[in-house]
């Protein structure tokens, strides 16, 4: 097991405490995980699925389809997430 897929457990475990309480243990995962994907580091599925998870929460149903399908893009790849391409 990587060393990030450890740090991940130990965040999902219940026996973290969060020092910064206004953000959600499940946010937390969602931001370390989408950050890791974009470096190209490998996040094993069981730490995916926080991130499903949050698909709904997301502002319309675009991003919740986007967010779903590079999910499931990455996992049968794992390769970076590529999030597109800034505007000029």
């Amino acid at each position: 097991m990587a060393a990030f897929s450890r740090k991940l457990d130990k965040i999902m475990s219940q026996h973290f405490v969060l020092w910064i309480s206004y953000h959600s243990r499940y946010r937390m995962v969602f931001i370390l995980v989408v950050m890791a994907m974009l470096l190209g580091a490998k996040v094993e599925g069981e730490h995916l699925d926080p991130v499903r998870s949050l698909a709904p929460h997301l502002r319309n149903m675009l991003e919740q389809l986007q967010l779903v399908t590079a999910l499931d893009e990455y996992q049968e790849r794992w390769h970076a997430l590529d999030l597109g391409q800034q505007q000029p």
